[in-house]
């Protein structure tokens, strides 16, 4: 049946790698320096570049032009599985036993597996520990190539980071695309979008290119032959081999303009191997594909892929030695007859790696409607599944044969499709558009981003990823591999890690951004000249107060060390009072796993709060108004949490079933207001009083509180935000009946605090709600490495500073002199005495004092009197939702948006006018990626000629950017197109680590996925 028995591994772990030196793979097996296009690829390029007609996409091309080359077609079977982790020794052990069983019962002599890198170290560590003239010794074990080349896309994208190649990718894929493509996880996407740039990049290089007539005339001819055959034959051609000698000389002269140049050059020559790579396991083109390893192993070193280095490495050095463990005949078959790749359609430019194979037939049979993973894989479904599936495709054949009816897909290559070809063309124009501007050759001395002009530092050396990955994979050669070493500040640091620039007179100028100040201080006519740039935050945004992702948030959790717990239980009576924070409710009560509806999931909230609070009870929940009229400033903070758990909407009734987790369910605001409506008819049903506020619920929870405080002898607050203990501190600090009961979580026992529980006493007490929202809360800016206890002890050490900061209760105040309060208290915190009388005299005092030091950051100093001004007036708005008073917020540092209010960091202009106006746009249209604001990394503002910062695409407000369909860059081939014998174990804990190749992958990047692929493959000759 459908099960292998567990085999017990009693050797030690990593024995076996102990005994094994890395090789010095460069004087073993040579090859040339150059990388450059095969000859198919470099017709396919110079047939874009020359717009010959009829030229479909890379792989489309490549497919006619090897139409007439012979192969084999391969067969799969599925066989036994192994039902234990996939990680563990025993399970890979387990695994190369069978293996050897299923050798021998096919009268075969070589044993070779592929897994994938995680169990592709442990295997290898036990084939190796093991004597080589021994069966398992001689067990050849293969890396998975579909992952391989996965994790060298995620190199190509830490690489290129930050060098305006994501700009570019967004002008064709969606900003959340492209993230994942840069990552290597989108795998369909991420080679249709490199091909393009590679393409585009082609033309550029071409462009620089003196063709002759008849040479031109001659390719010409070759590409509009109807037989694309002849493309194979080019190497023949005389005249093809002088143009591509004239290509190869071009890309060296591009190579040497600089930097720059330098980079973009080995970002063509790292798609180029992307491109071998993929051609020798489509061709079975074994040289091309060691080639390749061979190539990339620099770029897994310098880009930190440590894992896919000394894995890669590994598995080079194996099979470089496999003539040695294989029958001549059978090493004939697997390498000179492409019998190492794996075909599954009758076209020989089909071939895909061993590791894909599985992606494409089992893992995504398992995905499908009534496979293991859309049923739930519980232990019996599992078990059901697991010894089912190993006949299943036998039984599928063999009705398709008995109805006369077979399921398939059409022959044709998606890349001749013609929609296809029409977006590939659309896509490239775009690119060429973008390059135009964008020169990724420059004469230049200087390494920076094409796109935002920023300029790498001395340290920045991602163009040198080749020479420094070199570099470190020397270092390892005579070591054991076991006991090989990196270090992460090794590898290359990419121009991402830059993030400013500045443009004069209408050139954008690339600056480096520790050089900034020194910038300022050259051009300045006088010190008065350089206090003034002070005045500005000289960023994008106030750096102490933001960053990229918005208002800066700390722990505000840590405030609970200012408060001592009573360490007595709080039983002052029989009248007593629980009141239930309903956001806590929500997260504490755990759903059950499977099979629960609604209504089971509300029974046990109801039974959670009958279990643990007494007969009195009121559960209040947060408020969650749609209507963009009635937006809250908390609303900003609840989309971004929502960032962080995205879910879709669900309908929420009685009967129906959760089909996301419980984090992410409840981090849609929609959902978790539709559950709330159905669990407060189910409480308020059960008996239990259920109150809603209108929005945030914390002040309405503790007026509730003090409110009921004379009507029972105790009332409990219960829930775990520190904003509870706040408020009742802040406003019921002289009551002895009122307590906040903080629950217990895992080690952390239940802790009890009343409102005297305040460790600095009434008076800091009575300004507790100034300093919790000034020092940063929900709706309010933490203040960069500045901690809370910092504030507290600012006004503890200041009592003058006591009637200042009184204005924030106050109901009707002066804005002035609100902003002069906050700027005083700003100037205290940071350490300025009573002769400085402003923040920007601060901050220009600030970094005068920082100038000698050897690391310093802009965001420690204080932020500018324009950007506190906004922070003092949230401050205040804050303090004042707190105490129940109404105010508009867009009065109060907050601006409407179509998303919601969003705070305003600051009204004045980022840096002085003689700057500033070199990165304001005069875009008359849209303000698209030429946008000089955008390309700056600034937002269009009210500076901009003709957008005003209004009418635009690049405005402060950032709109949800919607995902394209994945379109799939393999063969749709058909399931009953089954390969040659493939010995495939896999675990019912495969998941989404494992992606398929026609979807964007969800699981780790495969470089450091430890936990890996539980497939586990042996191929038989």
């Amino acid at each position: 049946m459908g099960h292998v028995e567990i085999l017990y591994y009693g050797k030690e772990k990593s024995a076996g790698l102990r005994k094994v030196k890395v090789s010095d793979i460069a004087n073993i097996r040579s090859i040339s320096e150059k990388c450059l296009p095969t000859i198919g690829d470099f017709m396919w390029l110079y047939g874009k570049w020359a717009c010959i007609p009829g030229i479909p996409g890379w792989n489309g091309f490549m497919e006619e032009a090897t139409a007439n080359n012979n192969f084999v077609r391969s067969k799969i079977m599925f066989l036994p599985f192994i039902n234990a982790s996939p990680s563990d020794y025993d399970t890979i052990y387990t695994t190369l036993i069978s293996a050897l069983t299923r050798m021998k019962a096919s009268n075969c002599k070589s044993c070779i597996v592929t897994f994938d890198q995680p169990l592709f170290w442990k295997a290898l560590d036990i084939v190796s520990c093991a004597d080589p003239s021994s069966e398992i010794g001689s067990i050849i074990v293969r890396l998975g190539g579909f992952h391989l080349i996965m994790s060298f896309l995620g190199a190509i994208g830490h690489i290129m980071s930050g060098s305006g190649l994501e700009d570019a990718l967004k002008i064709i894929y969606a900003e959340n695309s492209v993230e994942k493509i840069l990552l290597g996880h989108a795998y369909s996407r991420a080679l249709r979008a490199h091909f393009l740039v590679h393409a585009s990049l082609a033309k550029r290089i071409m462009e620089t290119i003196e063709f002759d007539d008849s040479e031109r005339n001659e390719i010409d001819d070759l590409l509009m032959e109807l037989d694309r055959t002849v493309v194979l034959t080019a190497r023949e051609n005389d005249l093809i081999t002088t143009v591509f000698e004239k290509f190869a000389a071009a890309l060296n002269q591009a190579e040497s303009n600089g930097p720059t140049a330098k980079l973009w050059t080995q970002y063509f020559k790292m798609v180029t191997l992307v491109k071998h790579f993929i051609e020798a396991e489509r061709s079975g083109n074994w040289d091309l594909h060691l080639d390749t390893i061979q190539r990339m192993l620099p770029f897994f070193h310098a880009s930190g892929h440590f894992l896919y280095a000394k894995s890669a490495h590994l598995y080079l050095q194996g099979m470089l030695g496999l003539r040695d463990k294989m029958p001549a005949y059978e090493f004939e078959k697997f390498t000179t007859q492409g019998y190492f790749t794996i075909r599954r359609t009758n076209k020989f430019w089909s071939g895909i790696m061993s590791d894909q194979t599985i992606e494409q037939t089992l893992n995504r049979e398992s995905k499908i409607n009534g496979g293991i993973f859309k049923r739930g894989a519980d232990e019996s479904v599992a078990a059901r599944w697991t010894m089912g599936s190993v006949h299943l495709q036998n039984i599928c054949q063999q009705v398709e044969d008995f109805c006369d009816i077979h399921s398939g897909t059409t022959e044709q290559h998606v890349d001749f499709r013609p929609t296809r070809v029409s977006r590939d063309n659309s896509d490239m124009e775009k690119l060429d558009h973008w390059f135009d501007a964008h020169n990724p050759f420059p004469v230049d001395s200087q390494l920076m981003s094409i796109s935002t002009g920023i300029v790498g530092t001395e340290n920045i050396n991602c163009h040198l990823a080749s020479e420094i990955g070199a570099k470190m994979l020397r270092n390892m050669v005579g070591s054991n591999y076991d006991s090989v070493k990196f270090k992460r500040k090794d590898k290359v640091l990419p121009l991402a890690t830059v993030s400013s620039s500045i443009t004069i007179d209408k050139t954008p100028v690339p600056i480096n951004p520790l050089l900034l100040f020194q910038r300022i201080s050259i051009s300045k006519q006088s010190d008065g000249d350089l206090h003034d740039c002070f005045a500005y935050e000289l960023s994008p945004y106030p750096l102490s107060l933001f960053n990229e992702e918005g208002m800066r948030k700390g722990a505000k959790s840590t405030l609970y060390s200012c408060f001592e717990p009573l360490q007595r239980s709080a039983v002052l009576g029989e009248r007593r009072l629980d009141i239930v924070d309903g956001g806590f409710l929500l997260h504490k009560v755990v759903w059950p796993r499977t099979n629960a509806t609604f209504e089971i999931i509300c029974n046990n909230y109801v039974s959670y709060v009958k279990r643990h609070f007494g007969k009195d009870v009121i559960v209040v929940f947060d408020g969650y108004p749609e209507d963009s009229e009635t937006a809250i400033p908390k609303g900003w903070e609840r989309r971004r949490r929502a960032a962080m758990h995205r879910s879709p909407e669900i309908v929420v009734n009685a009967t129906s079933l959760p089909s996301t987790t419980q984090e992410k369910f409840l981090g849609n605001d929609r959902n978790k207001a539709r559950l709330i409506d159905l669990l407060q008819k189910v409480l308020q049903d059960s008996d239990v009083t259920v109150q809603q506020a209108p929005a945030d619920a914390d002040p309405f929870i503790v007026g509730t509180a003090i409110q009921e405080a004379p009507n029972y002898d105790e009332v409990t607050i219960i829930g775990e935000d520190i904003d509870l203990l706040v408020l009742l501190t802040g406003l019921g600090y002289h009551l002895t009946n009122v307590f906040f009961k903080k629950p217990s979580r895992g080690r952390t026992p239940e802790l009890l605090y009343s409102p005297a529980s305040f460790k600095y006493g009434e008076a800091i007490a009575r300004h507790i709600l100034f300093l919790h929202a000034f020092s940063g809360c929900d709706t309010t800016s933490s203040i960069f490495n500045v901690g809370k206890t910092r504030f507290i002890n600012t006004l503890q050490k200041n009592s003058d500073l006591e009637k200042v900061v009184d204005l924030f209760r106050e109901q009707n105040v002066n804005k002035h002199c609100l902003t002069h309060a906050g700027e005083r208290f700003l100037i205290a915190l940071f350490g300025g005495g009573q002769d400085v009388k402003s923040l920007n005299t601060l901050r220009f005092k600030s970094f005068t004092k920082s100038v000698t030091k050897s690391k310093f950051n802009l965001a420690t100093l204080p932020p500018t009197s324009t950007a506190a001004e906004q922070h003092t007036y949230r401050t205040y708005l804050q303090v004042q939702i707190w105490l129940q008073y109404k105010m508009d917020a867009t009065e109060w540092g907050w601006m409407k948006t179509n998303r919601g209010l969003e705070p305003i960091s600051t009204t004045a202009d980022p840096a002085p006018e003689s700057l500033l106006k070199l990165i304001s746009c005069k875009c008359k249209t849209n303000c698209g990626k030429m946008c000089g604001c955008r390309k700056a990394g600034l937002k269009c503002s009210v500076l901009c000629h003709n957008c005003s910062g209004e009418t635009c695409e690049n405005v402060t407000d950032v709109r949800e950017l919607f995902d394209e369909d994945d379109i799939d860059e393999c063969n749709e081939d058909t399931l009953d197109d089954l390969p040659e014998p493939t010995f495939n174990t896999n675990s019912p804990e495969l998941g989404d680590d494992n992606p398929d190749v026609s979807e964007e992958p969800t699981g780790e990047d495969t470089d450091v996925n430890l936990a890996g692929s539980s497939s586990k493959r042996i191929k038989t000759i």
